[in-house]
């Protein structure tokens, strides 16, 4: 595991926040993230996002990363 996962929900906070902010308001984003930072630490830990990078994957994919 590197560095930069030791800590996945400042990570996984720090990729929803950019990812949320290309398509909501400014005044929106900090509630958003609050409520989904946990569906991209799932998906950060299956592997299927990165820090600068989106793997195509199924939905079932991502299903199973946050049944995990």
């Amino acid at each position: 595991m590197t560095d930069h996962l030791g800590n996945i929900e400042s990570v996984a906070r720090a990729i929803c926040a950019r990812q949320l902010a290309v398509q909501t308001d400014a005044a929106e984003v900090a509630a958003l993230v609050e409520r989904f930072w946990r569906v991209a630490a799932a998906l950060l830990e299956a592997g299927l996002i990165g820090d600068d990078k989106e793997i195509s994957h199924s939905v079932e994919q991502g299903e199973a990363a946050w049944a995990d």
